[in-house]
């Protein structure tokens, strides 16, 4: 299963984030891994809530389409195993 880290440069728990995606990389988890913002454009920890912000509204996006894609994934992949479990059941 996927996994979407979403962090911001000023972001207290930034460095927590970044091993985090190491952590689960070395496990052989498939990692999406963001850091917004930058030296002349700080984000905090949770520049996500102001919808006002042009980066907080990409970054809602991004992180909205990463869901949409892994669900459908998700869905297909439930969907193919129930018919190839139903499939094994017809005798």
């Amino acid at each position: 299963m996927p996994t979407f880290i979403s962090t911001a440069n000023e972001d207290f728990i930034h460095d927590c984030a970044v091993r985090l995606d190491g952590f689960l990389r070395a496990k052989g988890v498939e990692v999406i891994q963001k850091s917004w913002g930058d030296e002349k454009h700080p984000e905090p920890h949770v520049f996500l809530i102001n919808q006002k912000d042009e980066l907080a509204r990409e970054a809602n996006d991004e992180e909205a389409a990463f869901f949409k894609k892994t669900s459908l994934i998700n869905i297909r992949s439930n969907n193919n195993a129930e018919k190839r479990s139903s499939r094994s059941l017809d005798i």
